[in-house]
Parts: structure tokens; C-alpha cells; sequence
């Protein structure tokens, strides 16, 4: 189960335009739907950028990149 939410995940947040331009300290709100409500709680919350332009993710080892 945590590979196809994890794959779609990144899919969704990689592809995301909204991430592009994002600076050290914003915020993100990340709501998921349709996977197990375990899951949801785990993934589902407010993020912030970090000061290398990073997000950190439940399930996922390396920071995604939330500047262009």
C-alpha cells in the first residue's frame, strides 16, 4: 500500500506549479484523499519550506525541491 500512495504523492507534488516559487519559511497544506485513513494521518499536515528550499516528506528519504 505505501508504494502507489508514495509514487502518487511525489507524482502530485513534483508536478505541482504551485511549488515552483516557494521561499524558506512558507508553508504548504498537503491534504490526501482516497488511501487508507492510517495513511491520511500520516501524510496529510502543514509543511514548511526548510532553508536549503527543501520540503520534507513522510515516506520519502530524499527533500523535494520547492523552488524553480
Amino acid at each position: 500500500m505505501k508504494r502507489p500512495v508514495l509514487h502518487c504523492l511525489v507524482l502530485l507534488i513534483v508536478s505541482n506549479p504551485l511549488l515552483a516559487g516557494l521561499e524558506p519559511g512558507e508553508q504548504i497544506n498537503l491534504t490526501i484523499r482516497g488511501v487508507d485513513p492510517a495513511e491520511q494521518q500520516k501524510i496529510s499536515r502543514i509543511y514548511r519550506v526548510g532553508e536549503s528550499g527543501g520540503v520534507r516528506l513522510p515516506l520519502l528519504e530524499a527533500l523535494l525541491p520547492a523552488r524553480a
